[in-house]
């Protein structure tokens, strides 16, 4: 596989690269959906130098010459939840192929020690892939079943913080198991030290909404507010908490019956009023929301409308590992095997789950576009153009499901003087698209190039980063 170039003159390279001038090109502006047309943009040292009208702009001496004619320029994407780090090595090209110059990594194994070392490589533009940021391992109660920090007790927790602040880690990310006591210490310890706090809503709280109100930077998963929207929320949590007492008595039939009940009536009593004061309550906290609706749709109803043979035939899958394949596979069958989760009405709940999404977002909340890695039948870099469809789908215009992975990542991240628009001054992190995004966000898929960091790659490099990841699997490109 020929992706990463780990070597001094790589970066010696990069540096001492032309100028590129990207002509007639017409510049999204993501801020406010304004188009400038008949534009030419200036790229040198890795930054956008200059943009204005051709007839003013003049081109410098041995640039590289982009004709954009007709194409469309947008900001590079962010995918705002993944786990590619893990894989990095292959996951990076997809991401890079599919115009995705930003990740936020939320749970790694990978020492941090050797991302330290990836990031400053791909900063120096030795290996060709995106820039990161990365909450290391979770931190969970006893009994996840990631890999993660367990912690018991309140110490076990900041102490956990204090060791993610000394190796680097960008974010710190709580997951389901943790205690109410612990969770608080890691809102407490991650405090003092500076460092978001995000993830998913501990099962413990005695509230969910507790975890707005103590200031969680993000909630992960849109099925994670899915309790707060219901009308029934005090019956939905005193049936589970019954539950538990009734499979400590010995009648595990009858509390899993009870929680699927609970589960039920998330839906059954969902109120859009109810979801829109949750986003009012995170806006005021300064919450965000990364819908994940790809996997979220897809685990209320995996894809048993279409066979085998049509699924895996996906040009994408030739990308992922032969591993992952055969388990989707197996997944795949067991869901259509399954009649009686064919007889559910799991298209409500769908519907529901985009709705709600529609809801926090009119209460005010920032939306984060945002994958989950590959999961569920999910091809990195691809899936966050599912991602974009799905916000649209769920009332998101298609100027803001663009700034859901473009704009909104750099304010997230308080990178605004960084990225996130196409403006002088700011990182070359750009894709080049063959139509307008704004006004069919599935434009985005259209890829003519990516500049990444300053380096533009044309088509047929995109094409040769995927040929790679192929080749690395077994499969021809």
């Amino acid at each position: 596989m020929n992706a990463p170039r780990a070597d001094a003159s790589r970066a010696a390279e990069v540096r001492a690269a032309p100028p590129l001038a990207i002509r007639n090109v017409v510049v999204v502006n993501v801020a406010d959906g304004t188009l400038d047309s008949g534009q030419t943009v200036i790229v040198h040292g890795g930054r956008i130098r200059r943009i204005g009208a051709m007839a003013t702009t003049p081109i410098p001496e041995g640039a590289t010459v982009v004709d954009a004619e007709g194409r469309y320029l947008i900001p590079g994407l962010w995918d705002m939840h993944t786990h590619s780090l893990n894989q990095w090595r292959w996951t990076f090209p997809l991401h890079v192929a599919n115009g995705v110059t930003g990740i936020r990594d939320l749970s790694t194994s990978v020492p941090m020690a050797e991302l330290r070392r990836v990031r400053a490589d791909v900063e120096a533009g030795v290996v060709t892939g995106p820039r990161f940021v990365t909450a290391g391992p979770l931190i969970d109660g006893p009994g996840s079943v990631h890999r993660y920090l367990s912690v018991r007790t309140a110490d076990e927790a900041r102490a956990a913080v204090d060791s993610l602040h000394r190796e680097g880690v960008d974010f710190i990310k709580v997951y389901d198991r943790l205690s109410r006591d612990a969770f608080h210490a890691v809102m407490d310890a991650a405090g003092r030290h500076g460092i978001p706090v995000v993830g998913h809503i501990p099962e413990a709280l005695d509230d969910p909404s507790d975890a707005i109100a103590a200031g969680m930077r993000s909630i992960e998963h849109v099925g994670q507010l899915h309790l707060l929207c219901a009308s029934e929320r005090a019956d939905i949590m005193r049936l589970v908490i019954q539950s538990d007492s009734v499979r400590a008595g010995g009648d595990a039939r009858r509390a899993d019956a009870m929680v699927q009940r609970a589960g039920d009536m998330r839906f059954t009593s969902y109120r859009a009023p109810f979801c829109e004061a949750v986003g009012r309550s995170m806006a005021a906290r300064g919450t965000w929301l990364t819908p994940t609706l790809t996997l979220e749709l897809q685990t209320l109803r995996p894809p048993v409308d279409v066979s085998a043979e049509q699924l895996f035939a996906r040009r994408e899958y030739q990308y992922m590992p032969r591993p992952t394949l055969d388990a989707w596979r197996r997944r795949h069958a067991a869901a259509i095997a399954d009649t009686s989760r064919l007889t559910r009405d799991d298209t409500v709940q769908q519907r529901q789950a985009l709705a709600k999404v529609g809801d926090i977002r009119r209460g005010g909340a920032g939306i984060l576009a945002g994958t989950d890695g590959s999961g569920s039948f999910q091809v990195f870099g691809f899936n966050l153009h599912e991602e974009l469809g799905w916000l649209v789908q769920a009332g998101l215009t298609p100027l803001e499901a663009l700034q859901a992975a473009t704009r909104d990542p750099a304010r997230f991240l308080g990178r605004e003087d960084e990225q996130g628009t196409v403006t002088e001054g700011k990182r070359a992190d750009l894709v080049l698209l063959d139509a307008n995004p704004l006004r069919d966000i599935a434009n985005t898929r259209r890829i003519h190039a990516v500049v990444l960091g300053g380096r533009l790659l044309r088509r047929s490099d995109l094409d040769a980063l995927l040929r790679s990841v192929a080749e690395l699997h077994g499969r021809g490109g």
